[in-house]
C-alpha cells in the first residue's frame, strides 16, 4: 500500500512539471491538494467514499473550479431553470432579448405585484384600473408645481375620433378615444348603491373620479360687502376658441334606460340629472351659493350674451304618470321662507319678458287666489347690498275669489266682479263717458238743503219729488218729477 501511494505521489509531482498529461480511469481515495504555500488553509480534501458514481468534465481551456461556498464572477453561462435565493444583479442584463438596467438599490416591480413605488417618472403612460393613495400628485400633463419648469403635454388631435352622435351608451366607448387624456368607463351593479325604503341615499364613495379639497388659506379684506376677497376653484379650465363653432367646458349626455315597475308617478322612476350636489354650513352668515358667478364682459366689442340656455324638444304630453317639463323650478320645503324666488338686479330694459312665447292658455303670469301684483315695494340696504324688494308696497292688484280688487296706499279703489264694478272715490274721464246701458242708477237719494249748497258742477241727485243738477259752484236747479 505504501508503494502505490508513493507511485501516485510521484506521478502528481511528475504532471505538475509537464505541458499536458492524460490519466484514464484514475482512482483516487482520500487526497490532499495543497496550493502554492505549504499552509494547512489552501487545501480541499476530496470525498473519500462517494455515495454514488459519475463523471466530473473538465472544460478543455485553462480555467479555474469554482466552488458553492466561493464568491466568484460567472461569464457566458446560461442557467436552466435555475432556483436562485437573494441573489444581487447590478448592471446591465439582457433578459428574453431585452436589454435591462438595475438599480443599485431598491426592489424589482412585478407586472402583478402590490408595491409603492417613489420617485417614478411614467413616460407615455396608461393606468388602467388602481388606487390612488392620497400622496400621489397625479399630473396627466405633466404640468410641474413650478411655473419655470411647466411641460405640459401637447395632444395635436388631426383626425376625428370615431363615435356615433347622438351618441349610443351601447357603441359610445367603442371608437377611437387613443388622444383621450384620462378615459374611464364606470359601471355599477348589483345593489351598490343601497335599496332605501325611505328618504334619499346618496353613494359619494362609489363616485369614479373623488376629490377632496380642504381649503385653510384664504382672505375676507372688508366685513361690510365682498370687497376684498379671495377665491380658489377645485377644478379650472382654461378654453380659448380660435377656430368655428362650439367648445364648452363641460358635456353631459345622459340617457334613462329604465322605468320603476308598478310606477303611478313619474317621480318614482328614475332621473338623468346633469349636476347635482348639497350644501350646508356649519357657521353663521356662511354664503352658499348653487352655481357660482358668471361674469360676463364684451371688452368693447358688440356681442350677445345669454346667461342661461334650455331648449326644450317635447314631443308627447300624455301625462300617463303625471309628467311635467317646467323651464325653471324653484322648491322651498324648509321651516322659514325664502326672501324671493326670482330676483333682477342692476339695469335692464324688461324684467320678464313672454312677447315671443307661445302660451297655449295665454297665461303670460299664473297666480293663485289672494295673491297681490304689487307696486310700489322698495329696496332696503342689508347684507352689503340691495339683493331685492324686502319691503312690500300698499299699492297692489289682487283677486279676492269673487272680485279683482285694486288698492292704493292701502285703500280699496276698486273692485270689480262679475256684471259690476265699485269705485270708492271720484271718477275722473278726460272724455265723454259713454254709457251703452239704456238707464243710470244712482241707488242714494239726496236733497240739497238750499239752491246754493255746497256742490260741484256736474253733480246731480234726486228725491221723491226733484231732480237736482248743480249748473255752477254751490249752484243747485231742479225739476219736478211726477208718475203718468
Amino acid at each position: 500500500m505504501i508503494i502505490r501511494l508513493l507511485i501516485m505521489t510521484l506521478a502528481m509531482m511528475y504532471a505538475t512539471s509537464a505541458n499536458s498529461q492524460t490519466y484514464p480511469s484514475p482512482q483516487v481515495g482520500s487526497v490532499k491538494f495543497r496550493g502554492n504555500t505549504s499552509s494547512a488553509g489552501n487545501q480541499t480534501v476530496l470525498q473519500a467514499q462517494p455515495s454514488a458514481s459519475g463523471t466530473l468534465s473538465l472544460p478543455a481551456a485553462t480555467d479555474t473550479l469554482v466552488g458553492r461556498s466561493t464568491t466568484d464572477t460567472l461569464s457566458n453561462k446560461s442557467l436552466v431553470a435555475p432556483s436562485i435565493s437573494s441573489p444581487a444583479i447590478t448592471g446591465t442584463v439582457t433578459i428574453g432579448g431585452v436589454t435591462q438596467v438595475f438599480p443599485t438599490s431598491g426592489l424589482l416591480v412585478g407586472t402583478t405585484d402590490i408595491q409603492t413605488l417613489t420617485n417614478k417618472s411614467i413616460s407615455a403612460d396608461q393606468i388602467n384600473s388602481g388606487l390612488l393613495g392620497s400622496a400621489v400628485a397625479v399630473r396627466p400633463n405633466n404640468i410641474a408645481p413650478s411655473s419655470a419648469s411647466n411641460t405640459p403635454r401637447t395632444i395635436s388631435v388631426s383626425v376625428a375620433p370615431t363615435y356615433n352622435f347622438p351618441e349610443a351608451f351601447a357603441t359610445e366607448f367603442d371608437g377611437d378615444f387613443s388622444n383621450t387624456t384620462i378615459p374611464l368607463y364606470f359601471t355599477l351593479n348589483g345593489a351598490v348603491l343601497g335599496q332605501p325604503t325611505t328618504g334619499y341615499q346618496w353613494s359619494p364613495a362609489l363616485t369614479p373620479y373623488q376629490t377632496k379639497f380642504v381649503n385653510n388659506s384664504g382672505w375676507n379684506q372688508a366685513t361690510g360687502s365682498n370687497d376684498g376677497r379671495t377665491g380658489a376653484a377645485i377644478y379650472r379650465t382654461m378654453m380659448q376658441n380660435n377656430g368655428q363653432g362650439d367648445i364648452a367646458a363641460y358635456y353631459t349626455f345622459c340617457t334613462v334606460n329604465s322605468s320603476r315597475a308598478g310606477a303611478t308617478t313619474w317621480l318614482a322612476n328614475p332621473a338623468c340629472i346633469g349636476m347635482n350636489g348639497d350644501f350646508g354650513a356649519t357657521a353663521n352668515g356662511a354664503y352658499l351659493q348653487g352655481v357660482g358667478d358668471m361674469n360676463f364682459n364684451d371688452g368693447g366689442f358688440d356681442i350677445s350674451v345669454i346667461g342661461t340656455a334650455f331648449n326644450f324638444n317635447r314631443t308627447n304630453n300624455t301625462h300617463a304618470l303625471g309628467e311635467i317639463w317646467l323651464g325653471h323650478y324653484v322648491h322651498s320645503y324648509g321651516t322659514k321662507a325664502i326672501d324671493a324666488g326670482f330676483t333682477i338686479g342692476g339695469p335692464a330694459n324688461v324684467g320678464f319678458d313672454t312677447v315671443t312665447a307661445t302660451l297655449t292658455d295665454n297665461a303670460a303670469f299664473n297666480m293663485g287666489q289672494g295673491q297681490k301684483i304689487v307696486f310700489n315695494s322698495t329696496s332696503t340696504s342689508f347684507g352689503g347690498g340691495n339683493f331685492y324688494g324686502d319691503a312690500i308696497g300698499s299699492t297692489y292688484m289682487t283677486y279676492s275669489g269673487s272680485s279683482l280688487l285694486s288698492v292704493v296706499g292701502g285703500v280699496p279703489t276698486l273692485q270689480v266682479s262679475s256684471g259690476s264694478a265699485l269705485i270708492n272715490g271720484t271718477l275722473f274721464t278726460n272724455a265723454a263717458p259713454q254709457i251703452q246701458s239704456d238707464h243710470i242708477n244712482i241707488q242714494t237719494p239726496k236733497t240739497p238743503a238750499t239752491s246754493s249748497a255746497a256742490c260741484t258742477t256736474g253733480d246731480h241727485a234726486w228725491d221723491t219729488g226733484f231732480i237736482y243738477v248743480c249748473i255752477g259752484t254751490n249752484t243747485w236747479k231742479r225739476a219736478a218729477i211726477s208718475t203718468w
